[in-house]
């Protein structure tokens, strides 16, 4: 009687905890349909393997409605300490060039070649010089200087006997020519010295040392802390919705499951589940022993 008793409720525990382990594996197992013939056998594959585009799209949909969204990304990404960490790394990137002894023409060759950085200075320099003729053509210097020479002769005969003598008739010939040879030298050989001297500051920009310029831009390092801040705040603000909507998380997260291999899938979820599911295994026996119980006493 009392083996009769004992061996009910272990019957129960061990068949309550064998059947939830076949069905928790059966959740995963088979990976792959088993047929025999044209004939698939039921519950092959695993209930999760043959059900993966449908977790696959609760994750996804989940992830991309629940958990980031458009508005937690923003708020965690506008954070402060967030902030805190761009300020930081600005912080960071002006000290370090405080103490940078390679020159800037080091620093741009590690990314492009000597030809792309004469292209660029060369094109450069063509632009400031053009400009700088424009200007100097729309200001007329030829005409200012010219007047300005008349100007200085009528005002140093002023009083004298040659006041007498120079006349705007003698006077116009001679600032017509002063103008055209003002002109005709900044056309010329004047834009070539400015092409020439704006070449050298380029040359020595280029080798200077870049902690000359970390130095001054960490003087000012407050500012630029605040500009980066703004920059980004502006730029997150601005453009989330189209990164959001670029990324497709939803999707990303879907195609991604539904690459997965059966077996990952199965490794993915015991990662998370697999102290729940021993406990649903443990609780089979736990019941099938109750039950064992109860019936010894029917």
């Amino acid at each position: 009687m009392d083996l009769n008793m004992i061996a009910g409720p272990l019957v129960g525990a061990v068949i309550g905890y064998f059947t939830n382990s076949i069905a928790v594996k059966m959740l995963f197992r088979p990976l792959h349909p088993v047929k025999i013939g044209n004939f698939t056998l039921p519950f092959t594959p695993g209930l999760i393997p043959k059900g993966q585009g449908r977790l696959a799209k609760a994750v996804g949909n989940t992830v991309s409605e629940q958990l980031l969204t458009e508005e937690m990304l923003s708020e965690q990404l506008l954070s402060d300490s967030m902030k805190d960490k761009i300020t930081g790394e600005v912080e960071n990137f002006l000290q370090n060039q405080t103490e940078n002894t390679n020159s800037l023409h080091e620093v741009m060759r590690e990314y492009v070649t000597m030809e792309k950085i004469e292209e660029k200075k060369d094109a450069i320099e063509e632009v400031i010089v053009d400009k700088i003729e424009y200007y100097l053509n729309t200001a007329d210097i030829g005409r200012i200087v010219a007047s300005e020479v008349i100007k200085e002769v009528n005002q140093h005969v002023k009083g004298t006997l040659l006041a007498l003598m120079v006349s705007d008739e003698l006077l116009t010939p001679i600032a017509k020519k002063i103008e055209e040879r003002v002109n005709d030298y900044i056309a010329n050989d004047g834009m070539l010295f400015i092409a020439s001297a704006i070449n050298m500051e380029a040359d020595q920009l280029l080798n200077q040392s870049i902690s000359v310029y970390g130095e001054k831009l960490y003087e000012e390092r407050e500012i630029l802390k605040k500009l980066a801040i703004s920059t980004y705040e502006s730029f997150i603000k601005s453009k989330m919705h189209d990164i959001i909507c670029q990324l497709d998380i939803q999707q990303l997260v879907e195609n991604k499951i539904n690459e997965m291999d059966a077996a990952e899938v199965e490794k993915l979820v015991l990662s998370i589940m697999k102290k729940e599911l021993n406990a649903v295994v443990n609780l089979g026996a736990v019941i099938g022993f109750v039950i064992g119980i109860i019936n010894v006493f029917i």
